[in-house]
């Protein structure tokens, strides 16, 4: 039986269902992210072969303490809508490799690529989502000056002076947290002076 628990197939699907967990449940910054996906790879091939793994993202590398590269690595990219950013790795550090077209060898390296495509949408759905968050963020803001336009003119409507109107714009302009100077035109209607609350 314990031989089975170790057989290669097993090793991996176990590792996979680990990253799909990880990958679904994970709201952990991408560096933190990396460093998880890393650590858990090489249980794919526990009692099997000594690996290291390393995931470059964008210029950033996140590895096992125990990667380097060798001649024989298995490497598939991380795609991001539609642009290739980065490349997971896993790389055997002992013994003779495996031959290309053992079963063993195809599978794992399949399971890199499905690693490596599912890191990809995830990171793509995280992007989304913070522009989704940003584009929301931008809209509340329209609509917060839109609402401070709309009590402005409101207010400049009851006005009975000038220096009512400018009051009202200033405080309005305020309420947004910002700062604001009103300039109104100089009787002789060809210079601009600043209004005075």
């Amino acid at each position: 039986m314990a031989a089975q628990d170790s057989s290669p197939a097993l090793l991996q699907l176990r590792c996979l269902l680990e990253v799909a967990d990880l990958l679904r449940e994970s709201d952990a910054p991408l560096e933190t992210l990396f460093r998880q996906l890393v650590a858990l790879l090489p249980s794919a091939w526990a009692g099997t072969r000594t690996v290291g793994a390393r995931i470059i993202y964008d210029g950033r590398e996140v590895a096992t303490p125990n990667f380097r590269p060798t001649p024989w690595r298995m490497a598939a990219d991380i795609v991001v809508s539609g642009h290739t950013r980065g490349a997971l790795e896993v790389a055997l550090l002992e013994g003779p490799p495996p031959a290309e077209d053992d079963d063993c060898c195809r599978q794992a390296r399949h399971m890199v690529e499905v690693i490596a495509g599912r890191l990809g949408k995830v990171i793509q759905a995280r992007q989304a989502e913070e522009a989704l968050a940003r584009s929301q963020a931008a809209v509340a803001r329209g609509h917060e000056l839109l609402l401070a336009l709309s009590r402005a003119a409101v207010a400049v409507q009851r006005a009975q002076t000038p220096s009512e109107v400018h009051r009202t714009v200033l405080d309005e302009v305020r309420r947004l947290g910002h700062h604001a100077l009103v300039f109104a035109l100089a009787p002789d209607r060809r210079h601009l002076v600043l209004s005075r609350r």
